[in-house]
């Protein structure tokens, strides 16, 4: 299995005001993470906060942490929660059943 991510059309955060993410090219970060073997899919359907990543068939992160607009401060440091899991198929038992809850909605 590919390593990948699921993730959300993100917006970053500049001098307090919300924009959309036009200073890095998405598709072209898309592209060089696919040569480094990562594949990024966007997920429209189900709205959801939560990122995913999975890598090594065996390891999965759940996370509402927006990886791509994080501003992590120390001032507040307990803001987004994450979870790791290591387990045998973690990634595509996850996968397999989240595709297979996502049908359900259409």
């Amino acid at each position: 299995m590919m390593p990948g991510l699921l993730a959300k059309p993100e917006t970053l955060r500049d001098r307090n005001r919300r924009q959309t993410l036009q200073r890095i090219d998405a598709a072209e970060l898309t592209h060089e993470f696919e040569r480094q073997g990562v594949r990024i899919r966007p997920i429209f359907q189900p709205r959801l906060h939560a990122e995913v990543m999975y890598w090594d068939d065996d390891a999965l992160a759940v996370s509402s942490q927006n990886w791509l607009s994080a501003n992590s401060s120390q001032a507040s440091p307990r803001k987004e929660i994450g979870v790791f899991v290591e387990l045998n198929k973690i990634a595509d038992t996850f996968l397999r059943r989240f595709e297979h809850a996502r049908s359900k909605l259409s």
